[in-house]
């Protein structure tokens, strides 16, 4: 009783007081959710150029949460429940209230934000879509189990409910795709609204918008839309839809930012010039045939670094400790070191980010993927030989 009643004081102070800049205060009160139900607030930041999601957890306290972060300016988040029912809202730096029954959520209120009235304006917009597609939801979660529980106990009517599991997964499409496109429709006469580089992200995540319809959209926001940090993220969003991104000759090579083993922040995009050539060199310090491979690289790097070739190493260790004695014992000290995955707590907003590995189709090392100053993937290959060099003869 006594550490309730301090948790009491505590949010009644937090939530009293004024919040302090880039600080923001979201207290809930809650209808129908257990006592104890943890809740997940999820939202993207901004940090260094690259982006995070933050992820924030509370729990309902006698009808009652409240969360606490920092935040620089408005943005979209999530508010997620044990059973990943979910809840899009916008939030700022500053302190908001938000009421809403657990098995309703959809219809919840928030106040204390000034995007207000916006989003009430694509509430109204959307009617009863999102109820709708609340209803579908929780019929497909509840078709899913009862055809799981059937299967593992070997009951016959099995089949009947997997076409039961199939059929409400068909109607909850039709309700999405409405949505998706009313939010488009929304998204086109309301370009002005702060919240609108968000549709712009969310048309372009869920490619209801091609490359071209987006950027023609992104181009007509206002200046102010363009340059938060909504519209950034939906940028973001677009250039990656636009990248076409793979790891073989005549593909556009994805862009990716590390920070590097001497601690500057690497972005592989910053080293492609018009006259030049990038090598991303695969490797691991465990891989035997790639340290077999390093008197090649090394003599690629002293014959052509002032040709216009840039190197990059992108390493698979999972120990840092390793990474980086190995590259002070082979001498990988004269082009960027960096890690396949970002060594950080944070989670990294856009998965497409989050491996580079992954992203270049790399799923054998050693492997040596050659760029030109478009963009272009011009060669790849695992192995070194002289007509490996006389292609740089020929290309520098």
């Amino acid at each position: 009783m006594k550490r309730l009643f301090f948790a009491a004081v505590v949010s009644l102070a937090l939530f009293s007081c004024s919040a302090p800049k880039y600080t923001f205060i979201l207290k809930g009160e809650i209808s129908g959710a257990d006592e104890g139900e943890q809740i997940t607030l999820l939202y993207p930041i901004l940090k260094d150029g690259v982006w995070y999601e933050k992820e924030l957890v509370t729990t309902v306290v006698e009808g009652e949460f409240l969360f606490e972060g920092e935040l620089r300016e408005m943005t979209f988040a999530h508010l997620v429940f044990d059973n990943m029912d979910e809840v899009l809202l916008f939030i700022e730096p500053r302190r908001m209230t938000i009421n809403l029954e657990r098995y309703r959520a959809y219809d919840f209120s928030l106040q204390g934000v000034e995007v207000e009235s916006e989003f009430e304006a694509f509430r109204r917009w959307m009617g009863e879509i999102p109820r709708g597609l609340y209803e579908e939801s929780r019929k497909v979660v509840e078709a899913n189990e009862k055809w799981i529980e059937a299967t593992q106990r070997g009951d016959l009517a099995a089949d009947s409910l997997m076409r039961v599991f199939y059929d409400a997964v068909s109607d909850f499409h039709k309700v999405r795709d409405a949505e998706l496109e009313r939010c488009r429709g929304f998204l086109e006469e309301h370009l002005y609204y702060a919240i609108a580089p968000y549709w712009l992200y969310y048309l372009t995540f869920c490619e209801v918008l091609s490359v071209e319809e987006a950027m023609a959209i992104y181009d007509q926001l206002p200046s102010q839309g363009r340059d938060s940090g909504l519209g950034l993220l939906a940028k973001q969003r677009i250039e990656l839809l636009a990248s076409d991104a793979g790891g073989y000759e005549g593909e556009w090579a994805s862009d990716f930012e590390r920070v590097a083993a001497d601690g500057n922040r690497v972005r592989m995009s910053d080293y492609l010039s018009q006259d030049g050539y990038l090598l991303l060199d695969f490797w691991a310090s465990w891989c035997v045939p790639c340290i077999e491979q390093m008197p090649n690289v090394r003599r690629l790097c002293e014959e052509y670094s002032e040709r216009g070739l840039h190197i990059i190493g992108v390493s698979s260790d999972d120990d840092a400790t390793a990474w980086r004695r190995a590259i002070e014992k082979y001498g990988l000290t004269e082009y960027p070191q960096v890690m396949r995955e970002e060594d950080t707590e944070e989670r990294l907003f856009f998965d497409e980010m989050a491996d580079v590995c992954e992203r270049y189709e790399v799923e054998a090392i050693p492997c040596f993927i050659l760029i030109d100053g478009k963009g272009e993937i011009v060669a790849r290959w695992q192995h070194f030989d002289e007509g490996i060099f006389e292609m740089f003869d020929s290309l520098l």
